[in-house]
This record gives structure tokens, sequence and C-alpha cells, in this order.
């Protein structure tokens, strides 16, 4: 059995899906997979949370474990200084290459480990995001650059969108292979009715029409907007409620500012799957920009394939999915509202049902298997 060493380009084994992670816990049905694991700030990014997990990571005990299926590996890993960081990091991961002695290693981390020119694994590096928008300041001219030599390095580079594949190709001139990000389309569709039923007791959302946000609440996420919009609507829907579901590093000050009786941030929660059934409507209020537009929003196909209609900035990669229940709206309050409207009068039709097969996760990882 062929052994698959794995670098997330973030961690997060619970209350967050990882698209390394992902594809880590499908293959390990059919290979020997393990797994590198570090801490991040995730509830709340304090300063001292920030701080907490820096010291837990750099003084982490070396040691491994299973979870899932999937040989979790962990060792003392730096954030800063950076160069230090690359190459103390580094070091603990040969270490553990000379442990495991994968036959693949799949890294998707930009700037945190330096894999050896000289190997006897087949690389792969993975490119889950645009790694950089701008050269301007150190950070982001070190990311860039260690991203060029690991880009460089790599046997086969993966990209999860059509223009980080462009981006990769004009950039460091190297042909990318695009692998989506996926989702369990069956599984989401099968989710238990009670599952849903108990989320609606505990949020007392009976009788509700609910819009919802699924996933990390970021910065980049333009709160205001869809909560703006919102109140435009409530006039005319009064028994709509604004759910948002998912970690953020300010959900206090998001709770203080917004939240009332209809409008809920629930925090982190351990199974997502239930709350896309449980919505009436999917929001995706991204700010646009360049990193946005790149970007492979999973959550657009998942809201889809629990047959949600969806309100979403027009980014540029996900207009070019042409799926046909999603409406654009440009990032003004008031086209939000008059979407959210269109919205509810819309009927779904049966043959959109095949409209994101394609973004299974089956047919994901069998690409991923193919390059392996």
């Amino acid at each position: 059995m062929k052994k698959i060493l794995i670098i997330p380009h973030h961690p997060g084994l619970e209350k967050i899906k990882i698209r390394l992670i992902e594809i880590a816990k499908a293959l390990s049905q059919d290979y020997e997979v393990y797994l590198v694991n570090w801490t991040v700030a995730q509830e709340t990014h304090s300063i001292w949370e920030r701080i907490t997990s820096a010291l837990k990571d750099a003084f982490a005990t070396a040691k491994s474990y299973k979870k899932d299926n999937i040989n979790v590996i962990e060792f003392p890993i730096l954030h800063r200084p950076l160069k230090l960081a690359a190459f103390l990091n580094s070091h603990w991961l040969k270490k553990a290459i000379s442990s495991v002695k994968p036959d693949i290693l799949i890294n998707g981390s930009f700037y945190m480990f330096n894999i050896n020119k000289k190997r006897d694994f087949k690389y792969i590096f993975d490119v889950a995001d645009l790694p950089v928008e701008e050269t301007n300041n150190y950070f982001d001219r070190f990311v860039y650059k260690q991203t060029a030599e690991e880009i460089k390095k790599a046997d086969i580079v993966t990209v999860c969108s059509g223009g980080l594949k462009n981006y990769v190709r004009d950039r460091f001139s190297k042909e990318a292979i695009f692998v989506p990000n996926g989702a369990e389309i069956e599984r989401l569709r099968l989710v238990n009715d009670a599952e849903v039923e108990k989320i609606r007791q505990e949020h007392n959302l009976f009788g509700k029409w609910v819009i919802g946000y699924i996933g990390h609440i970021g910065e980049w996420v333009n709160v205001d907007l869809a909560v703006e919009a919102f109140h435009q609507i409530e006039s005319e829907m009064p028994d709509a409620v604004l759910l948002w579901v998912g970690l953020s590093g300010n959900i206090h000050d998001l709770r203080k500012k917004y939240a009332k009786e209809n409008i809920i941030f629930t925090g982190g929660v351990y199974d997502v799957d239930p709350y896309f059934k449980l919505l009436n409507l999917g929001l995706l209020p991204h700010r646009k920009c360049l990193f946005q537009d790149m970007a492979f929003h999973i959550k657009l196909i998942e809201y889809t394939a629990v047959r949600k209609f969806v309100v979403c900035t027009p980014l540029r990669e996900m207009t070019s999915l042409n799926l046909p229940n999603v409406i654009f709206a440009d990032e003004s309050a008031r086209t939000w509202a008059q979407a959210i409207i269109k919205a509810r009068a819309l009927v779904w039709q049966k043959d959109w049902d095949s409209s994101v097969e394609e973004f299974d996760w089956k047919n994901i990882v069998q690409k991923v298997k193919n390059l392996i």
C-alpha cells in the first residue's frame, strides 16, 4: 500500500473543512495516509490565543496518533521569524519523512516548509488560494519567493481554480492541473431530518424562512452588506431569519454589534451538513478582490448540492461556473435585498441536480488518485 504524507495549507481537524484534510480523509480508504497537524488561533484571534497557540506549537512534543483512519503527525512548529521558522520546521519534517518513507508528499503550505530537491518520493504542490496579492512588504515577498521555489521543485502542481491555473502559468512558467474543491453531495442530500429539526428547535426557527451564511466569517466576509440588505427586506418578510454559521476571530464583536432575535451567530459547529439542509437561501457575501476572484468557494457547491438558491457577490471564478441557482449581486444593500426577494419566488428545477456532480468528492479524489 502506498504511503502518502500530506501537509495542509491550514490545520483544522475539527469545526472547519480544509481542502487537503478532506482529500486526506478520502485517500485514507485506499492508501496509508499521514497528515501533518499543528494549531492556530481559530476561535477569537485574540493576542492571547495567538500567543498561546504559537507557544504550544513551538514546544510541542513530536508524536503521532490515529484519527479517522489517518495517521496524524505533530512536532515542534515555529511560526515566526519566517526564515528561522521555515528552516526549523523543515528540519522536523525531514525527520517525519525519514520515519514515514512516503511514496508521495502533497504540500499545501506556501512558506512554512522547504522540501528537498533530492528526494525519493513524488512531490505534489497544491495551490489552494492566491499566495499573495501584492509583494510590497516583507511577509508577502517571503511567501512569494518560497512559493516560487516549491512550485519549481514540485513534480506536479495542482490548483483549485482556473484563475490559479493561469496565475501559476503566468508567474512561474509551470502548467498546473486543475483539481477543484469538492463536496460530499450524497451525504449532504441524505442528512437526517431529525438533525435539522434539532437545530431548528435550538435556535427557535420553526415557521421561519432561514437566510444563511455557512463558513469562516473572516474580514473578507461583508457582514455589513448582508445585514443591511436583511433589514431592508424585514418588513416584506417578517418570517425571515439571518443565520451565520461558522467560526470567526471576532465572534463576540459580531454578536454584540448585530445579533438580535432574528440575526443569529452560532459560532463554530462540529457538523455543518444539517445547516445546509436547514437553510432556505444561501449567501456568499465575500468582498470582491483579486484573492476572492481566484478562489474556488466550495460553499457555493454545497448550497447547490442541497438544492438551495444562492445570492453571491460576482466573483470571477464563481460566475464562470454558470450555476443556474445563483443570483449574482453587486455589493450594495439595495441590490442584495432585491436579489433575496427575487430568490424567494424561484422554484428549483429537477434537471439542475446534475449541475454540481463533477464536484462530488468521489470525482475530485479520483483525479488525485490518477496523479498518485
